[in-house]
């Protein structure tokens, strides 16, 4: 693999070349795996986990922000003191 180079660019490339220049026998499979399988893993949970995560933290900010209102709501409101002239 070349330096620089992303890991699902090199799988994706070696099995489109695979692909088009092998022929497996009846009831024979490659299955592609290492490093690669666990980026594809961890892609997949990542789907579920960054939305997940980013609507409770969304939430919570929101929630948080309503409550400094209800408070800024109920707080007692001075006149402000008149500049003598």
């Amino acid at each position: 693999m070349k330096s620089g180079r992303d890991l699902r660019g090199y799988v994706q490339d070696a099995q489109r070349a695979v692909r088009d220049r092998v022929t497996l026998p009846s009831g024979y499979r490659l299955i592609w795996t290492s490093q690669y399988e666990h980026l594809a893993r961890a892609e997949e949970r990542l789907k579920l986990v960054v939305p997940v995560t980013s609507g409770i933290i969304l939430f919570a900010t929101l929630s948080q922000l309503r409550f400094a209102g209800e408070i800024a709501d109920r707080a007692p409101v001075r006149p402000r003191p008149q500049a003598s002239q």
